[in-house]
């Protein structure tokens, strides 16, 4: 997680990773989903894949002094962020994280259990898999 963007609400016990191009109407629509849940730490590693300026993109993003805020305002509100200069973002490093864990689309998440899924989901539909995945890293 040392190249994510790092949200925590709430406790933050359940956990998300999540690949995420900020030029991904699916991407977009799954964090909005996110922002609805509680009790959740999301880790979002930047996953430029769909077009030439989702690699500009995540760049100025990372070297944001306020990520979090950068990426939100990016990816809900479509405002571009301004790189520092001079800065090196991990861009290729998650790419090619993200192809090692079989991230084909975006976007693509995993829960703590390990289970990878592909595609937006609603809040409610994903709440019950965020507590399963939970319970399971419990007892392990």
């Amino acid at each position: 997680m040392q190249w994510a963007v790092t949200t925590k609400r709430g406790a933050g016990r359940r956990e998300i990773a999540v690949f995420s191009d900020p030029n991904c109407p699916f991407c977009e629509r799954f964090e909005r989903e996110l922002a609805k849940l509680d009790d959740l730490t999301v880790h979002v590693s930047m996953y430029p894949v769909i077009r030439a300026e989702s690699a500009r993109q995540p760049n100025a993003v990372w070297c944001s002094p306020d990520r979090v805020a950068a990426w939100n305002d990016l990816t809900q509100r479509r405002m571009e962020p301004q790189a520092k200069p001079g800065c090196e973002a991990p861009i290729e490093e998650l790419v090619a994280l993200g192809r090692r864990l079989g991230a084909r689309s975006t976007p693509t998440w995993l829960l703590r259990s390990g289970e990878r899924y592909g595609g937006a989901m609603t809040a409610e539909d994903l709440e019950p898999l965020l507590d399963a995945a939970r319970s399971a890293a419990l007892t392990r």
